[in-house]
């Protein structure tokens, strides 16, 4: 027969659980607001889908890449994307497509914290005070929560975290860790993120090692005699984990392209002028970004307080993995924004494993009380976050107030990407006006022009897949961005766009010391689309070879410099397309449609 107080538990453990889905799930199921990636994911999805799941060998979305191999480590999850988007119509237009894949993204977000959630209450013992800790791990990861194959690792690293942790414990039978080699085979296809995995596994054999011959177990910690797990145990479980790590890099080679999924990594980190201009690469604490990673700061010193804490009351050690895997993803998330998510997921748990030591030497009532808080801040907390109604809008380090129930909101009624965020109209304008000849376009808007152009109209000349091309052609984009003339070279102050001279000095080898005309000249670029706000249109609109045929401002047309142009260059096979795009352009104006 059941107590009120295990009726009292029961609700504590559902409301918990409900409380870190539904914010979880709200974080995932909000309109595309700026990210162009899922757009040539999409896209990537659709041409591999026509051409009977044969993936291409080179790039077939830009011209400058044309013969440089295409490791797409990627090629499953734009699949799984596509397929999710034909479901409901296979056109951007269609509302149904995008929602399903965004409430798709919006689930495996809710699934990854909910194996966080899980792993925590193992550790701690507390379901609200577990709760609140994933609700924690889950705002640090929040900016990085897109449309994008990223999301399967998220995932799967939460799964590799719980079937390691019990093992470890003893909580599941050694056989669970066979059920790893082949999510490793199936993460290897999803996303480069299965070095993860790998890792993670990695990090569990050395954490067996140190701990045998370097710690003492916990059992011996409490009684202060000799371990009574004998030698033979040991063996056989460093034998259980080296066997799965082998079978998970073997399982990581049954891909299309097997060990060059390795080289991935070091073509964007070989140049650290590349890293630092890419803003997911950015270090949290940078004094203009990190008022946005307030909830970062918070749980980094909560481990360290909680850690410190337990070590003080209890004189236990965490598991050596813990350790371990503290370090390497607390200095990744120190470095690069971009693994805040893979830190928050990887220590939650130790987080959690402090936690409960120390509730483990508080009295009942106090761990009781301790509970009902914690019970009371998640849901203060989720309402805060996610900006249920009753509660304020905005916080102190909201950089806006549009909270995520007025943007699960807008998706539910129809709103499934920021049109105005997209060159939506540039896009119409090229197809209309059928602008021939190659295309300088920008690197970040990349991902919509392959979605709309790319590669049946015109390829592109760049884009932001630098596992692919490296730093081989953002340079050129960048001095033709920035109007560089051949005798601005010497000029050039590195340090005022965060690069030191000798990176400046290479990026100058490598272009030849070129100037912005010289780079089109030599690409033999037809049209420009441009952004406003570029150096390089003052200069275009100044000469004699090009000519502005289109001009968009974003709405609701406040900024001037807010939007894009669309230069041609000026010879006598453009002169009858000049004319007609001109006309076409003032028509619209006219129309109030596009404000030239």
């Amino acid at each position: 027969m059941k107590t009120a107080s295990d009726s009292s538990h029961l609700v504590l453990q559902v409301v918990s659980v409900g409380l870190v889905s539904l914010a979880a799930f709200s974080y995932g199921f909000v309109p595309i607001r700026a990210c162009n990636d899922v757009w040539w994911h999409l896209k990537t999805g659709k041409l591999v889908i026509e051409a009977g799941y044969h993936l291409p060998a080179n790039d077939v979305f830009t011209f400058t890449a044309e013969d440089i191999p295409w490791h797409n480590h990627e090629w499953l999850a734009q699949i799984v994307f596509y397929k999710i988007f034909q479901w409901g119509g296979g056109e951007a237009a269609d509302l149904i497509g995008l929602r399903l894949l965004i409430a798709f993204i919006a689930l495996a977000t809710a699934a990854t914290f909910g194996c966080v959630l899980f792993l925590v209450r193992q550790r701690c013992r507390c379901m609200p005070l577990a709760a609140l800790i994933a609700l924690l791990a889950l705002d640090v990861s929040r900016y990085n929560l897109y449309p994008r194959p990223p999301i399967f690792t998220y995932l799967l690293m939460a799964i590799f975290l719980l079937v390691l942790s019990n093992w470890k414990s003893r909580k599941w039978p050694r056989a669970i860790l066979l059920t790893l080699p082949p999510l490793m085979a199936l993460w290897a296809n999803l996303h480069g993120g299965f070095l993860v995995g790998l890792l993670i596994v990695g990090i569990y054999l050395a954490g067996e090692v140190i701990e045998y011959f370097f710690w003492k177990p916990e059992s011996e910690q409490r009684t202060g005699g000799k371990s009574d797990e004998p030698k033979a145990d040991f063996k056989s479980r460093l034998a259980w984990v080296s066997g799965t790590f082998a079978a998970c890099l073997l399982a990581s080679l049954g891909t299309p392209y097997h060990y060059h999924l390795y080289e991935l990594p070091l073509r964007v980190m070989k140049s650290s002028a590349l890293i630092k201009t890419i803003a997911e690469m950015r270090s949290p604490f940078a004094p203009d970004v990190a008022q946005h990673f307030i909830a970062f700061f918070v749980m980094a010193a909560l481990i360290v307080i909680a850690l410190a804490a337990s070590r003080a009351v209890s004189r236990n050690r965490p598991p050596a993995a813990d350790l371990l895997i503290l370090l390497f993803f607390g200095y990744e998330a120190v470095r690069h924004q971009r693994h805040l998510p893979l830190f928050a997921i990887a220590t939650a748990p130790t987080l959690g494993w402090a936690t409960g030591q120390l509730l483990d030497r508080a009295g009942e009532q106090l761990r009781r009380n301790a509970g009902r808080l914690a019970l009371a801040a998640i849901t203060v907390l989720a309402g805060y976050w996610t900006g249920w109604p009753g509660v304020p809008e905005r916080l102190p380090w909201r950089e806006s107030p549009e909270t995520y129930r007025n943007r699960n909101a807008y998706l539910a009624s129809g709103v499934t990407y920021i049109e105005a965020n997209f060159p939506k109209d540039v896009c119409d304008f090229i197809l209309a006006q059928e602008i021939p000849g190659r295309m300088f376009n920008p690197i970040n808007l990349a991902g919509y022009i392959i979605w709309r152009l790319s590669p049946e109209k015109h390829k592109l000349f760049t884009d932001n897949r630098f596992d692919i091309f490296g730093d081989r052609f953002v340079w050129d984009e960048f001095i033709v961005r920035i109007g560089i003339e051949q005798t601005d070279w010497d000029n050039i102050a590195w340090e005022k766009i965060g690069l030191t001279d000798r990176e400046g000095e290479r990026i100058r080898e490598q272009c030849k010391s070129a100037g912005w005309s010289d780079i089109l000249d030599r690409w033999k670029i037809n049209f420009i689309v441009a952004e406003k706000s570029w150096p390089l249109c003052r200069k275009l609109s100044a000469t004699q070879r090009w000519d502005r045929v289109y001009s968009w401002i974003k709405p609701p047309y406040v900024d001037s410099l807010d939007g894009y142009e669309i230069f041609v260059r000026r010879t006598d096979e453009n002169r009858e397309l000049i004319s007609r795009c001109r006309r076409y352009s003032e028509q619209m104006l006219q129309l109030g449609r596009a404000p030239l």
